[in-house]
C-alpha cells in the first residue's frame, strides 16, 4: 500500500509531469491561438521565440502544468485507495466463502 504512494510521489518527476504536459498539449489544440499560449507552454516559447509574444508570460502555462500534474498525482492515489478497498472487500467475501465451505466439509463428515 504505502510503496504505491511512494511510486505515486516518485512519479511526479517523471512521467506525471510529461503526461500532463501531454494533456494539456491536446487541450490546446482545440483552442485558439491566443488561448493556447495560456495553456501549452510549448506553445508559448515558440511564440516568444517567433516575435508574437513575451517570455515572461510562459510563467502561466508553465503553473498550470504544475497544477495538472499534482491533480494527476492525487488522481493516481484516490484511484489506489479505492482499489484497495475493494480488494480489501473481496478478501472479506472470499474468507466467508471459505468458511462457509468449511462448515459443509464438517456437515457431511
Amino acid at each position: 500500500m504505502y510503496m504505491f504512494f511512494v511510486y505515486a510521489r516518485t512519479t511526479v518527476g517523471s512521467g506525471t509531469i510529461r503526461v500532463a504536459a501531454w494533456a494539456l498539449w491536446f487541450i490546446g489544440q482545440f483552442l485558439s491561438p491566443e488561448t493556447r499560449v495560456l495553456v501549452d507552454r510549448g506553445a508559448c516559447q515558440t511564440y516568444a521565440e517567433q516575435g508574437i509574444g513575451d517570455a515572461t508570460d510562459c510563467w502561466k502555462p508553465v503553473y498550470i502544468n504544475l497544477m495538472f500534474t499534482d491533480l494527476n498525482v492525487l488522481w493516481m492515489e484516490l484511484l489506489f485507495v479505492a482499489m484497495e478497498n475493494n480488494m480489501k472487500d473481496l478478501a472479506a467475501c472470499n474468507r466467508k466463502l471459505m468458511e462457509a465451505e468449511k462448515k459443509k466439509k464438517r456437515a457431511a463428515l
